[in-house]
């Protein structure tokens, strides 16, 4: 059922991921869609973690949101609604590390398109695309990644 979860969310990520590349916007039809999914997913896999997923959903859509509010409106608010599903799908632990790994790698893209002069400094550049690949790492090593990271601060 796992397995079938997540290509529900894939799809559902890379629907966003392509239309925000294209039209700078995620649609909230797609998002409604991800989140009854969601639903319906956690109810077929009931677990006593359901509190993790329910802290996922409001870490990754909360840290975005302020983020949002800070910024005044620079990051966009389907963005925000797109983390809280990711979140709501794969708990707190890795909603952490799923945005750390986007941040990371959507600077990284942003970097490279401003030298390349793809874009410029000021232009927008879709978050989706970087928050889907973060979740795609997250799901196959995040575990793996935290596990790694706890040794190295505990020496």
């Amino acid at each position: 059922m796992k397995a079938f979860s997540y290509m529900f969310l894939s799809s559902v990520l890379i629907s966003a991921s392509f239309i925000d590349l294209e039209h700078t916007i995620i649609p909230n039809s797609i998002i409604i869609a991800g989140f009854i999914g969601a639903l319906i997913f956690r109810l077929l896999m009931y677990s006593y973690g359901f509190l993790d997923y329910i802290l996922g959903f409001l870490l990754g859509g909360g840290i975005l949101l302020l983020i949002s509010l800070l910024s005044g409106g620079e990051m966009g608010g389907g963005d925000v609604k797109l983390m809280a599903l990711i979140g709501f799908f794969i708990g707190w632990k890795l909603v952490l590390l799923n945005l750390l790994l986007g941040v990371v790698l959507g600077a990284l893209a942003g970097i490279l398109l401003v030298l390349f002069k793809i874009k410029s400094r000021k232009d927008y550049i879709p978050f989706a695309p970087y928050l889907s690949l973060g979740w795609l790492i997250s799901i196959l090593y995040g575990y793996e990644i935290l596990n790694y990271y706890l040794k190295l601060i505990r020496g």
